[in-house]
């Protein structure tokens, strides 16, 4: 081992670009956690295990300081580049956490253990009285829902649970089907999924079905919770109540499963659709067909798959162009808000209104300016005396912080930034009616601007993308290959690599997760045979000679593929006759021109525009291209929960996608309900 740090120094005394404090620190801290260390060939292999040692090392050398990680970044990728590290090291993670991703839940001071040893009793008692089968276990069922279930639910859902909507799967799954189109933006169409806990399913063995709400008297179960909580939970407030819930649930499993089953972090929201896949003909037909038409409503209002932007062309990066706006730059308007009297005050509105005016023309940001003219307009009302000026500073701070805060660019709100704001209100620190008056100002704000021909397709960002299961990926396979034997009488040499071309894209796209782009612009170099194992490199060189670029710095990232023994099989096969091509070109896939040869320009997009008819053939689903994606990401979170429960465990995941945060990754692409159903299914 002394040998091999030795050999590393020296290697780096020769380059002058590695810096010589950098040098140091290195050499200091290799010597120091020997036994920490992975040694392959000679070379030491750096993954995201030691990333994250290194890195807590040096937050405590820094001692509160800030850390330049653009070196830490430049000098680790130069090890890489001069080929001082093993290639199989990982890039640096520059700009991500490294400390426990794992979210850290509030954890209760120990005077509070009593109360937990209270919950723990009483929710025992409340599933004994719900399983008695009597006049009040609908009332206890409430409760459950409200305060112990893994899940739990506000007012504003459990109001809405009707009794037709119940769906039996297995004598273990019982999920009921919700109409969610009535809270926040009224025009959202969409529905809800509640998988109900093991522990109250045989209370549903004898409910009836019918058109009837779950709850039909929503305020005496309400009144029947309150005096149950007075009674027995010694008054503890709501929200301390969800803490202990919290802290209940953890004891029995790990902190990620929590996050994720409790809805703590919003993961992808299950389909019916996918429900059918995995179970047949549970799933009542007027509901498939329900979501079915909702889909086709997407489409229609939706040309394009907003999921799809995976890489920017040459202009600024996207996130770059999310604007920093904060209201309290506008100084005279906050002179507006903190004044105490209510009277009109016309010069002050003015300067407010003249301010407002001269921001807008000197930032482009729309996001800005879809905040600030609803601000005009309300300060224009208060001029002509039809709103009072309490009420316009009531209005503007609470869209400030619940809109400008939470949501990066209002001229692209993400479906997630819509589920965290939800659950947020409904975390148990609003009264119902406050609940009720923020929803009111925030569709206010919306339907203010669709007056005015802004059109906020927040159903486009709500559709129920599915994933493409591991049968339907070979059958995917199969069909390309089927396909081309149906349309040529013979197959030469070419058509043999064209076939071959497009399966490796599905292989890739499977079992890699990479963006459309980022993976049609692979070079021959970015690609990595090791004894078997795969690797590619996703970084700028492809992209940026077609004129493209990452879609954020954190897309840098070398990616390793485990596959199965066939795609095994399919990918040596493609590599060996993509290499005995004689071509200039150094992309993996190429463009084949209408002489059947192939050229020496990179494959076209309209490869995904070929694929996608085909996979949504396959799967009878809502799935693109795009949907391999969301398979990776959530077969890899399935591997995770079963598996390894070590913090940089999700970092990998993060940075193996390509994305800046875990919470990225978990809001986007991770099916947590589907995973919850396939594991109820396998026990």
């Amino acid at each position: 081992m002394q040998g091999t740090i030795d050999t590393l120094e020296e290697g780096m005394k020769k380059h002058s670009s590695i810096s010589v404090s950098f040098r140091k620190e290195l050499i200091s801290f290799l010597h120091k956690h020997v036994e920490d260390l992975t040694v392959v060939k000679s070379k030491f292999v750096f993954n995201l295990k030691f990333y994250d040692l290194f890195t807590q090392v040096l937050e405590k050398k820094s001692d509160g300081k800030v850390i330049n990680e653009n070196d830490y970044y430049k000098n680790f990728n130069r090890l890489k580049r001069f080929k001082l590290i093993h290639q199989k090291s990982a890039f640096f993670p520059k700009l991500l956490t490294l400390r426990s991703i794992n979210p850290t839940h509030i954890s209760l001071l120990s005077e509070n253990f009593n109360d937990l040893d209270i919950f723990v009793n009483k929710r025992t008692y409340v599933i004994d009285n719900i399983l008695k089968k009597n006049s009040e276990s609908i009332a206890y069922l409430y409760i459950y829902l409200r305060i112990f279930a893994l899940q739990t639910l506000d007012v504003v859902i459990l109001e809405k649970m009707n009794l037709q909507n119940i769906i039996r799967l297995n004598s273990n799954l019982l999920i009921h089907y919700i109409d969610d189109n009535v809270g926040l933006l009224k025009n959202r169409e969409a529905y809800h999924l509640y998988i109900y806990d093991n522990a109250i399913l045989p209370f549903f063995s004898t409910l009836q079905q019918r058109n009837a709400l779950l709850f039909e008297n929503i305020q005496f179960c309400e009144d029947f919770f309150l005096s149950f909580k007075r009674k027995h939970l010694n008054d503890i407030h709501i929200v301390k109540l969800k803490y202990l819930n919290r802290n209940f649930h953890l004891f029995s499993n790990s902190p990620i499963y929590l996050t994720v089953y409790a809805k703590i972090i919003p993961t992808v929201k299950l389909t019916l659709s996918e429900i059918n896949k995995l179970i047949p003909n549970k799933i009542p037909k007027h509901l498939l067909i329900k979501e079915e038409e909702y889909i086709k409503a997407v489409f229609s209002k939706n040309k394009i798959d907003i999921d799809e932007k995976d890489v920017i062309g040459n202009t600024e990066n996207e996130e770059d162009a999310i604007s920093g706006f904060r209201l309290q730059e506008l100084d005279d308007l906050m002179t507006f808000m903190h004044a105490k009297s209510n009277a009109l005050q016309v010069k002050q509105i003015n300067k407010s209104l003249r301010e407002i005016a001269y921001y807008m023309h000197i930032d482009n940001s729309i996001h800005a300016k879809i905040f600030l003219e609803y601000i005009m307009y309300l300060l224009q009302l208060h001029l002509r005396n039809k709103l009072r000026a309490s009420t316009v500073r009531g209005y503007i701070w609470t869209l400030n912080k619940h809109l400008l805060k939470n949501i990066q660019d209002l001229n692209d709100i993400q479906n997630y930034e819509l589920e965290n704001l939800y659950n947020r209100l409904n975390s148990g620190k609003y009264k119902l009616s406050s609940i009720k008056q923020i929803i009111k100002i925030i569709n206010r704000f919306f339907k203010f601007h669709a007056k005015k021909g802004l059109k906020f397709d927040i159903i486009a960002l709500s559709y129920p993308k599915s994933l493409i299961f591991f049968d339907e990926y070979k059958k995917i396979l199969a069909l390309l290959h089927s396909n081309m034997y149906t349309q040529k009488t013979r197959i030469g040499k070419y058509d043999k690599l064209e076939l071959l071309q497009q399966q490796v894209i599905v292989i890739f796209a499977y079992y890699g997760g990479l963006r459309k782009n980022e993976l049609r612009t692979r070079m021959l170099p970015d690609f990595h045979f090791f004894n078997n194992e795969i690797y590619i490199d996703i970084n700028n060189t492809g992209l940026r000679k077609q004129k493209l670029k990452l879609k954020t710095s954190h897309s840098k990232r070398r990616v390793q593929l485990h596959v199965d023994k066939d795609s095994m099989k399919i990918l040596k096969e493609w590599y060996l006759l993509r290499n005995q091509l004689n071509k200039r070109s150094k992309y993996l896939f190429l463009k084949r021109g209408h002489n059947g040869s192939f050229l020496n320009k990179v494959i076209g997009e309209d490869i995904f525009d070929q694929l996608n008819p085909l996979i949504k053939k396959t799967t009878n689903r809502y799935t693109t291209f795009h949907s391999f994606r969301h398979s990776y990401v959530t077969y890899n979170f399935q591997n995770l929960i079963n598996g390894s429960k070590q913090p940089y465990s999700l970092i990998e995941q993060a940075i193996q996608t390509g994305h800046e945060t875990p919470e990225i990754t978990l809001n986007s692409y991770v099916h947590g309900d589907l995973l919850r159903v396939i594991q109820t299914i396998k026990d």
